[in-house]
């Protein structure tokens, strides 16, 4: 009988906790699921920094810039570099990246004249 007892104990807890890993079928919030708001959430920090969630855990806990695409795609990248290396330069910052790109471009922009002063014959 204790075998029987022990054998359901240790089923009770360790299909819920396979489940709810897995985040393939135990809602955590209404009808998501762990692995929709993992998604989400590593979709979201993705677009803004370049990052996933797993990529930012990386940095928290070795607390150097890691990046698991990039190390993946790049021969000149390691996983977790220190912050500010040569490698990290080329990094996708996400959208952050795409703002400074296109305030650099105003600020050179800047130094031509007015679309409606430019002369069309000469490009000037």
């Amino acid at each position: 009988m204790k075998i029987v007892q022990g054998f359901v104990s240790t089923f009770m807890v360790i299909v819920p906790a396979a489940m709810l890993l897995s985040g393939c079928a135990v809602p955590v919030l209404g009808a998501l699921t762990l692995n929709h708001i993992m998604t989400v959430a590593s979709t979201a920090t993705m677009a803004t920094s370049g990052k996933g969630v797993g990529d930012l855990a990386l940095d928290a806990v070795t607390g150097r810039d890691c990046r698991v695409l990039e190390s993946t795609f790049r021969t000149d990248r390691e996983l977790c570099e220190d912050t500010g290396s040569p490698a990290t330069k080329r990094d996708f910052k996400g959208l952050y990246s795409v703002a400074e790109f296109m305030e650099r471009r105003s600020i050179t922009d800047n130094t031509r004249p007015p679309s409606s002063e430019i002369d069309f014959a000469t490009g000037q």
